[in-house]
């Protein structure tokens, strides 16, 4: 798993080690499923103290099809920053889904093309 900590969380003892604890639960959720291969934690920038969690399976892609925005006091409550690192989690498991699935649709239109074929 690549992880990517802003600098201004780097320079905040509080939520890098907040950052860490969440990265962490990713790491070790119950789960037969790879964790995600990247993991980005972002100053957000809308107020004090809030933070970005984006989520991938692509490292190097521009895209994160996870993402939640984090308030410090909820690193605070474990039960409260959990439950949102699991939904992040959650999000990008679907959006894993919808991929295979595309790809199982394609492969059947590829078989059914060539079975229509007389392959």
């Amino acid at each position: 798993m690549k992880v990517e900590i802003d600098d201004r969380i780097r320079s905040n003892p509080e939520l890098l080690r907040a950052a860490a604890q969440a990265t962490e639960y990713l790491r070790t959720l119950p789960s037969r499923l790879p964790p995600p291969a990247g993991v980005r934690w972002r100053y957000d920038g809308t107020g004090p103290g809030a933070v970005e969690l984006a989520l991938t399976d692509h490292v190097g892609s521009p895209t994160y099809p996870a993402v939640k925005a984090i308030r410090t006091p909820v690193f605070a409550d474990p039960v409260a920053w959990t439950s949102l690192v699991h939904r992040t989690w959650m999000e990008l498991l679907s959006t894993r889904s919808a991929e295979i699935n595309a790809r199982i649709d394609r492969l059947l239109a590829e078989y059914e093309e060539g079975e229509s074929d007389g392959e």
